[in-house]
């Protein structure tokens, strides 16, 4: 990839935090977490 030339490194750190249950059933989906049974929103960050 263009984008990392040049870096040897990269770090990326995820971390689900709890989510209250959307009443919306399009929604649910996207915030469901299969691997803990709850609704969750997940945070990313990428650190070159």
């Amino acid at each position: 990839m263009k984008a990392l030339n040049g870096i040897d490194t990269l770090l990326i750190d995820v971390t689900e935090r709890n989510h209250h249950r959307p009443k919306d059933n399009s929604v649910q989906p996207e915030y469901y977490s299969g691997k803990k049974k709850t609704y969750r929103q997940k945070h990313s960050d990428v650190d070159p």
